[in-house]
C-alpha cells in the first residue's frame, strides 16, 4: 500500500503515523483498550504473509531530500506501507524510478504495479498521475487499486465514500463539520490591506481575550507575502512567520517545531500569539488552527483548502475570516497564471451568496448555500493541467531499462502535466570564488554552461581505472557525453556536480576514457509477458556479451601482432 502525496510535509507526517502503526503490530500483547483484539489479529495474518523471522509489516518513506529506502523491495511478499510523493512512486512505476539502478528499475515497477493499493491524497494537485495511473491500468493491465483522498474532489470515482449519519452524529466530527468560519468580501487597492486585516483581527482578539491568538494571511504570490510580513513585522511586537516555497529539512524543523502550539487539539499555554504569512503552501497538509484569516481572493476550491485552517477544530468561540481581493485580480481579462479566469467567477458567486456582506466557509454551511444557489463547483475550481495521452508504445519504451532507448518518453510530463514549471537549481559557491569570476563575459559563459548541464542526463560509468562512477564524475561524464538526453532525475545530481567544479580539485577524466556501462532490457513486469519471452531475452543477452568479448580479444591479438611486427 502505497499514501502518495505531492506535499514533502504530508509524507513526513504520514510516515510517522505508519511508524506507530508498526510498532504496534510488531508487539501486539502491549496493546490494550477495545482495539487489542483486532490489532493481534491483523498482526497474526500478516506474519502469515511476510513469513518467518519477518516483521508483520514494514513502513517505508519516498521522497526527495531524504535517504533512499530501499529495504522495502527485497521481497515481493513483505505487506509494506509507503509514504511517498508523486515523483518517486510515479517514477518507479514507469520504469524510470529515481535513484534506482537499472537492475532494480524493473522490480520497483513490478512490486508497485502488482496487487498493490494506491491511496493519492490531495488528488485535486496532482490530476496528470491520476490520468497516468488509469492508463496504466487500463493499457498496461496493471493490477492497482486507486482510491482519491481530497475535500475538493474534480472528478468521481467509480464509488464515493461518503459520510453516513451516523459519523455525523459523532461529537468530534459534528463539531468539526458544523464550525462557523465567517468571512468578509472585501476590494482593496494593494497589498498593504492585507496587514491592515490582520493586524486588525490581532488587536480584537486581544480585546476579546482570546489566548495566544494566531491569524494566518495566505495571497497568491511571494513577493506580496515577503511584503506582508515585512509590514506586520514593523508594526507588532508579536511573533511572525513566513512560509514560501519549499525549504530545508533543518528549516522545515524549526518551523514545526515553532507551529506545534496552534496544531488542531494542542495546548496553547503560556505561548505567545504568532502571525503566519504564506503563500498556496499553506493549502494542504497543515493541520493548524487558527483563529484569524485572510485570504487573498483564489478559486472556490483554493479558498475551500485555506479556511479549512480557520477554526480548524469547531472550538473557537471567537474566529474572523477575510477575502480581500486587489484590482488585477477582477479584472475582466484577468488570467492568473494558477487559477486562471476562476477568481473573478469565484468572486461574483460569492457576492451572490452573501449574507449581509458574510460568507460562512464552514463545511456543512458553504455546501448548503452552494447547492441553494444553484453553483457548480466544478466550474469555479481551478484549472488542472493534464498529462499527455498514454500511448502504448510509450509503455513499450519505458519497459527497456537497460539501456534506456534515445527516443524516451519524458516521465515528468507524465506525473505532472505539461504546464509543471522546471525544478529549481540552487548553487553553492565555495568560497575562493571572487566576485569578478561571474561578471562580464564569464557570466554569460557560466549562464550558457548551467543550461547545458541541466539538459544533460548523468549515466553510471566505469572507468577503466577503477569501478563505476558516482556523484559528479557520472555528472560530469554526461555533460561531456554527445549522446546524453534530457531528464528530470538527473538535475539534483548535475547540481553536486556544479557545486563540486566551482573550487580548485582533481577534474573529470575525458570523455574518451570513460565507458558507458550497460546491460540488458527488462521486461515490461505488469504486462505479465510469459516466462519464455523472459528466457529468450537472456539468452540474447548471454550471446551478445560473449561475441563482444571474442571480437575484443581478435583485436587485442591483431593490434599486438602490429607491435610487434611492424
Amino acid at each position: 500500500m502505497a499514501l502518495v502525496v505531492d506535499r514533502r510535509l504530508v509524507v513526513d507526517e504520514a510516515h510517522q503515523r505508519a511508524k506507530r502503526i508498526v510498532e504496534a503490530l510488531q508487539d501486539p500483547d502491549s496493546t490494550s483498550g477495545r482495539g487489542s483484539a483486532v490489532v493481534r489479529e491483523v498482526a497474526r495474518r500478516l506474519s502469515r504473509l511476510a513469513g518467518k523471522d519477518a516483521a508483520p509489516l514494514v513502513a517505508a518513506r519516498l521522497r526527495g531530500g531524504a535517504p533512499l529506502e530501499n529495504d522495502w523491495a527485497r521481497t515481493p511478499t513483505q505487506p509494506t506501507i509507503l509514504t511517498s510523493t508523486v515523483d518517486q512512486v510515479g517514477s518507479r512505476l514507469l520504469f524510470r524510478g529515481y535513484g534506482v539502478s537499472d537492475r532494480m528499475k524493473p522490480v520497483h515497477a513490478g512490486l508497485l504495479g502488482s496487487d498493490s493499493l494506491i491511496l493519492l491524497d490531495e488528488a485535486h494537485l496532482s490530476e496528470p498521475f491520476r490520468q497516468t495511473l488509469q492508463a496504466v491500468r487500463d493499457i498496461g493491465g496493471a493490477r492497482i487499486k486507486t482510491a482519491l483522498l481530497t475535500a475538493t474532489p474534480g472528478v468521481e470515482g467509480a464509488r464515493h465514500l461518503a459520510l453516513t449519519e451516523r459519523d455525523r452524529a459523532h461529537p468530534v466530527l459534528a463539531r468539526r463539520i458544523g464550525a462557523r468560519k465567517p468571512a468578509t468580501l472585501r476590494k482593496v487597492a494593494n497589498a498593504d490591506a492585507f496587514a491592515e486585516a490582520a493586524l486588525r483581527m490581532m488587536r480584537d482578539f486581544h480585546a476579546a481575550g482570546v489566548e495566544a491568538p494566531a491569524v494566518a494571511v495566505v495571497v497568491n504570490r511571494i513577493a506580496i507575502a515577503r511584503a506582508v510580513f515585512d509590514a506586520i513585522k514593523e508594526a507588532d511586537s508579536s511573533r511572525a512567520q513566513r512560509m514560501i516555497g519549499r525549504s530545508r529539512d533543518v528549516d522545515r524543523r524549526r518551523i514545526d517545531a515553532s507551529l506545534a502550539p496552534f496544531r488542531t487539539g494542542a495546548s496553547r499555554e503560556g505561548v505567545e500569539p504568532l502571525f503566519v504569512v504564506a503563500t498556496q503552501c499553506l493549502e494542504v497538509g497543515a493541520d493548524l488552527d487558527f483563529d484569524g484569516f485572510v485570504s487573498q481572493a483564489a478559486s472556490l476550491d483554493a479558498l475551500r483548502q485555506r479556511f479549512g485552517r480557520l477554526n480548524r477544530s469547531g472550538e473557537r468561540t471567537h474566529c474572523e475570516g477575510a477575502v480581500l481581493a486587489l484590482r488585477d485580480d477582477l479584472a475582466s481579462r484577468s488570467d492568473d497564471p494558477v487559477y486562471g479566469d476562476r477568481i473573478r467567477a469565484t468572486w461574483e458567486a460569492l457576492q451572490d451568496i452573501t449574507a449581509d456582506g458574510v460568507v460562512d466557509f464552514g463545511s456543512d454551511a458553504l455546501e448548503r448555500t452552494l447547492q441553494a444557489s444553484g453553483a457548480e463547483a466544478a466550474a469555479l475550481s481551478a484549472p488542472k493541467a493534464d498529462a499527455p495521452v498514454v500511448m502504448p508504445a510509450y509503455l513499450d519504451l519505458w519497459s527497456h531499462t537497460s539501456p534506456v532507448p534515445a527516443a524516451d518518453p519524458e516521465v515528468d510530463l507524465f506525473l505532472h502535466g505539461a504546464e509543471h514549471s522546471a525544478p529549481e537549481v540552487t548553487l553553492v559557491w565555495r568560497g575562493d570564488i571572487d566576485a569578478g569570476d561571474l561578471q562580464g563575459e564569464r557570466e554569460d559563459v557560466l549562464t550558457t554552461r548551467l543550461t547545458l548541464m541541466r539538459r544533460a542526463r548523468p549515466r553510471r560509468w566505469r572507468s577503466p581505472s577503477g569501478p563505476r562512477g558516482h556523484g559528479w564524475l557520472g555528472a560530469a561524464g554526461a555533460a561531456m557525453s554527445p549522446t546524453h538526453r534530457p531528464g528530470r532525475s538527473s538535475r539534483a545530481r548535475i547540481d553536486v556536480a556544479v557545486a563540486c567544479s566551482a573550487g580548485p580539485g582533481p577534474m573529470p577524466p575525458a570523455p574518451g576514457s570513460l565507458t558507458p556501462r550497460t546491460s540488458g532490457r527488462a521486461t515490461w513486469w505488469w504486462c505479465r509477458r510469459s516466462t519464455a519471452a523472459a528466457t529468450t531475452m537472456a539468452g540474447r543477452r548471454r550471446r551478445r556479451r560473449v561475441s563482444g568479448t571474442s571480437r575484443t580479444r581478435r583485436q587485442d591479438r591483431t593490434e599486438d601482432a602490429a607491435t610487434r611486427f611492424g
